[in-house]
């Protein structure tokens, strides 16, 4: 760096593919650790929601495999697509798939920002081409990946599987380096790929090439990096206007289902890569399916609204929680999430080092942290009630121990598990249910969401106990029969 030569530190967090994981993940390098440098997650949808906080904090993301025109129309100066975008990629699929001489295709791809804007292209790819969409599929975020779908869809007349790709070992001097280095390390049998590798090696090339000019000053170097030409293994790369475009060729890679060898071929441009005339066949149906393409599918509305289901009722289970806490017992328990963590911290704890299914786990971690809720309210709270003259003050000391139970909780957390996040693959498998796929998992959590739910309201609304139960929580708070209530519970508890 500026001629000095400096150790490195690396840091690295498995967010599991997770967004919601990764973006915190982020927001502690950047916000609380402050370290000097970032690395893009792997993905179109992580990239859609980092970025913005990567720009906030003023950390350059050279992304490798974001995939996504909507990121390029946010403009965010800190942000630079390393990866060819969907239209180009599906227009050169769809020339190649020509010069071979098919005539249908099905496809299968994944609900979330790359492959629903990469389908999206395709679709508009694909009008007036002489080429139809017999079959087409998707599979949601998190069920692995889709080979399964592959084979259901293809079967066996299928020769093999096409990937797009960016460069090869032929692609100039520093991309035949890069390729034996890495296989003299990884051995033959995990070669590096031919589309987001390269692009990972180049971003790392121009980021280690601004430090070694401008050394660490974060925004020297988003300014090296958007306003020169950077020589990579890739070839030359510059800057345009929101994202960083690279001046080269798209190729295409694939795998033969009957050899172990990968086949690389560049397609000549005067069979499948011919412009459409403005006025041919080929550009009006584009146009006329540009609009149509963009509509989501009815599975795929289908799985949108499940997942957003599955939020909301683990959600609405932590609010009933809460609720029955401050409606029943006058206590805000800030602390409420904490102890839902470390349920699912013993959960964890259990699964990954005994191997026990999470299902048994639950009433075991339901029965561990009943038992330590009511023994922090008998040395606790019981004690507030005794002591507290009124309901207001009441209320006020145990928002203040809530505090201090919260912080208590975490620390812990922290001294026993540590600071890494936490997480493990259960019932991950695909469930299809009429035209739509579901995480087995995510079914799951609703199932119990809404029968946990349910028999709450059956008990307090049906039952003598719930009926005793919320007899108190009647009345609005702060009358004079609530103040009165309050009072004689609290001489009762004296004498």
């Amino acid at each position: 760096m500026k001629g000095a030569r400096r150790p490195i530190e690396l840091l690295s967090s498995d967010d599991r593919s997770d967004v919601e994981t990764c973006v915190r993940t982020y927001e502690k390098l950047m916000g609380s650790d402050k370290v000097d440098l970032v690395l893009p997650p792997w993905g179109s949808n992580a990239n859609f929601a980092v970025a913005p906080l990567a720009n906030r904090f003023g950390y350059s993301f050279l992304a490798p495999t974001a995939l996504s025109r909507r990121l390029a129309k946010m403009k965010l100066p800190y942000f630079f697509l390393l990866l060819q975008q969907p239209k180009p990629m599906m227009d050169a699929l769809v020339d190649m798939l020509k010069a071979q001489g098919a005539r249908t295709m099905a496809v299968v791809y994944v609900d979330d920002l790359f492959g629903l804007e990469n389908y999206a292209a395709l679709k508009v790819a694909v009008q007036g081409s002489g080429l139809s969409i017999v079959e087409d599929k998707s599979y949601p975020l998190g069920v692995g990946t889709a080979f399964q779908l592959y084979r259901n869809v293809m079967g066996p007349g299928a020769e093999g599987v096409l990937g797009m790709g960016s460069w090869n070992a032929k692609s100039s001097a520093a991309a035949k380096a890069y390729f034996d280095a890495h296989v003299a390390k990884f051995g033959a049998q995990k070669e590096p790929d031919r589309w987001s590798s390269g692009a990972t090696w180049a971003g790392l090339e121009i980021l280690t090439a601004a430090v070694a000019r401008v050394g660490l000053d974060r925004k020297a170097i988003r300014d090296h990096v958007a306003g020169n030409e950077h020589t990579t293994m890739l070839g030359k790369i510059r800057s345009s206007a929101a994202r960083t475009s690279a001046r080269r060729a798209p190729w295409a890679s694939g795998r033969r289902a009957s050899s172990r060898s990968s086949g690389r071929r560049r397609w000549r441009r005067r069979r499948c890569c011919r412009p459409s005339r403005p006025g041919s066949d080929r550009s009006r149906g584009r146009r006329a399916g540009r609009r149509k393409a963009h509509a989501l599918s009815a599975g795929a509305w289908a799985e949108l609204l499940a997942s957003g289901l599955v939020t909301g009722g683990v959600y609405a289970l932590v609010a009933l929680g809460l609720n029955l806490q401050y409606g029943l017992m006058r206590i805000l328990n800030i602390a409420h999430g904490e102890f839902l963590m470390l349920g699912a911290f013993v959960t964890w704890q259990a699964h990954a080092a005994l191997g026990v299914s999470p299902l048994w786990m639950l009433p075991v971690s339901f029965a561990l942290l009943m038992g330590l809720g009511y023994l922090i309210h008998r040395l606790v709270f019981r004690r507030l009630t005794r002591e507290s003259p009124d309901l207001d003050v009441f209320e006020a000391r145990a928002l203040m121990v809530c505090f201090g139970l919260m912080f208590l909780t975490q620390n812990f957390a922290q001294l026993v598990w540590g600071g890494d996040l936490r997480g493990y693959d259960f019932l991950a498998d695909p469930v299809a249910i009429g035209g739509a796929r579901f995480a087995a998992n995510k079914l799951l959590l609703l199932a119990l969401a809404l029968v946990f739910s349910a028999a709450l309201i059956v008990v307090l609304r049906l039952t003598l106990l719930g009926a005793s139960a919320t007899w108190p929580a009647r009345s609005p708070a702060g009358s004079p029969s609530a103040s009165s209530r309050r009072s004689a519970c609290t001489s009762r508890a004296r004498r």
